[in-house]
C-alpha cells in the first residue's frame, strides 16, 4: 500500500532508545508512533510530541 515502517531496534540506539528520542526522530522524519507504551501516549496527550 505504499507504507514504510521501521522498528526502534533499528534506529538511534536501538533497545535502549529513549522516549523523547523516538518522539523527535519521529517528528523528524515525518512519521507515525505506534506503540503500546503508556509514557509515550502520555506524551503525546500532555506534551503534544510527537506531532
Amino acid at each position: 500500500m505504499g507504507f514504510q515502517s521501521e522498528h526502534v531496534k533499528n534506529i538511534l540506539d536501538k533497545w535502549n532508545t529513549k522516549d523523547n528520542a523516538i518522539c523527535q526522530y519521529a517528528d523528524k522524519n515525518n512519521q507515525i508512533l505506534i506503540t503500546k507504551n503508556q509514557d509515550s501516549r502520555n506524551s503525546f496527550l500532555f506534551r503534544k510530541t510527537p506531532k
